[in-house]
């Protein structure tokens, strides 16, 4: 990149590095004006990241289609180029949509997170694309590289926000170990990308539970909260049948807001976001694509037992959780995990 950096002539140390790319503002939907860090390409920005690993491609200011047959169809987004403005102008404007500035900033945020938390490898060409009329989000990965399509609720809130970028950026992230098409892996993929989004939103900003909650009419459309699921689906046998896979999902995010925050009755150790993710991260591997909610908890529960012991605190919020939630563990006596030193 174009930064000038500082070394101590001593030791040899980097002392500060200064960025001389000259960035400029773009007025977003729900965070106002933002300072974009974006690719300077001769004479002009581009709406892509100053490494190229990611762009955003605007479709509503293009003849390209997205679509194919109402389905995402990637070969229009292969050759669609980016965004740009002349670097004379100091704010982006018409060049694109507010949705598209929104959907760059937010990106420029969330990834480096991912790499933070050490699942952002695989993320190297990632194309964000943006359309208006498109009432939810979608992410998939495509031959080299990897696709997300962002839009607008029926509410008129975005989907472009920190958590709901996370929770799609999982769904790549989750192809590496299971598939979308059963209905109950589909399920624990929607409920584990409600848990990393919130967690990479927390790493953002402020820890909150509700997806898409930055704006309140994404919030109104996406009805999703890890700390309070609804009365309807805080018990796995409520969701079991369930063929709705983000409601199915619901209980695996309230699960995680369990262990991570504890509960006084029944006990359940508050382990906080970093040990629960790191649980929750270890636990993939022995998923597949028939798992359901018993796979991951026995995964869970091998993970802190081989790890943590089964006197630990992890061992108890972990299998305490799942009893909470109606997934017996095998561990309980009527529902409680009971001390153990006890004789089970």
């Amino acid at each position: 990149g174009n930064k000038c950096i500082f070394i101590d002539a001593n030791t040899g140390d980097s002392l500060t590095t200064i960025d001389l790319n000259e960035y400029i503002d773009a007025p977003t939907i729900t965070y106002g004006t933002q300072n974009l860090d974006n690719l300077m390409s001769g004479n002009n920005y581009v709406l892509k990241s100053p490494d190229q690993r990611t762009r955003v491609l605007d479709f509503d200011n293009t003849s390209t289609d997205p679509h194919s047959g109402g389905k995402v169809y990637f070969p229009n987004w292969q050759d669609k180029p980016s965004p740009f403005t002349s670097n004379s102008n100091t704010l982006w404007g018409s060049e694109a949509t507010n949705l598209a500035y929104q959907a760059f900033y937010v990106m420029q945020r969330v990834l480096p997170e991912f790499d933070n938390l050490g699942i952002g490898a695989g993320f190297t060409d990632v194309r964000v694309g943006t359309e208006i009329n498109y009432i939810n989000s979608f992410a998939q990965p495509w031959d080299d590289f990897q696709a997300i399509l962002l839009g607008i609720t029926e509410n008129g809130g975005p989907t472009a926000l920190f958590d709901i970028a996370g929770h799609e950026l999982t769904h790549i992230f989750l192809r590496n170990y299971f598939s979308t098409e059963k209905t109950k892996a589909h399920s624990l993929h929607e409920g584990l990308c409600d848990i990393i989004g919130t967690y990479i939103e927390s790493k953002i900003q402020t820890l909150d539970w509700a997806i898409g909650d930055d704006d309140y009419r994404t919030e109104q459309s996406f009805n999703r909260n890890l700390q309070y699921p609804g009365i309807a689906f805080d018990c796995f046998t409520e969701v079991r049948d369930l063929t709705n896979v983000h409601r199915r999902g619901k209980l695996l995010g309230y699960w995680f807001y369990l262990i991570s925050q504890g509960k006084t009755s029944p006990v359940i150790p508050a382990l906080g976001l970093d040990r629960a993710i790191e649980i929750v991260l270890a636990s993939l591997k022995n998923l597949g694509n028939l798992s359901d909610y018993k796979d991951l908890m026995k995964s869970t529960l091998a993970y802190v037992l081989n790890t943590y012991g089964r006197c630990s605190d992890e061992f108890s919020s972990v299998a305490q959780a799942w009893e909470f939630i109606c997934v017996p563990t095998g561990y309980a006596n009527s529902g409680t995990i009971p001390d153990c030193s006890a004789n089970i």
